[in-house]
């Protein structure tokens, strides 16, 4: 069985350690990149394709949703890398609009491991994703 390796969007030092914490206890590989510059540039330089994004909406200098416009414009498979909106964008209508941009789902912020693995285990087979 073969772990899902996901790239992580995230400027917030604690949000990235609770991630990779979570992350971990469902058995997935995470990156972590710290703006959406970086993000770009790994996902462009990357060695193996990434099964999805974890991508914050607030960033500093780039906006997540400008990041998932530039990931949009990449060649394929890069373009075709399920991008999920984790924000604490939420004012009504923020949902709707993040998935109007083209984010194939939304995690509000701050989530719990039961969220992360609920929001996971209906966006992926459960072959890949198991609690440790």
């Amino acid at each position: 069985m073969s772990k899902l390796k996901f790239l992580s969007v995230e400027d917030n030092a604690i949000e990235r350690e609770v991630s990779a914490l979570y992350c971990n206890l469902i058995n997935i590989d995470v990156e972590f990149c710290v703006d959406g510059h970086e993000a770009l540039k790994t996902l462009i330089n990357a060695t193996e394709q990434y099964d999805a994004i974890l991508l914050d909406i607030d960033l500093p200098g780039m906006s997540g949703l400008e990041v998932l416009a530039e990931i949009r414009k990449m060649p394929s498979p890069i373009s075709q890398i399920p991008v999920f909106a984790v924000t604490a964008a939420a004012l009504k209508g923020d949902r709707e609009r993040i998935l109007r941009a083209g984010c194939d789902g939304y995690l509000s912020k701050p989530y719990s491991y039961t969220d992360l693995k609920y929001f996971l285990d209906r966006n992926f087979t459960q072959r890949h994703i198991k609690a440790s």
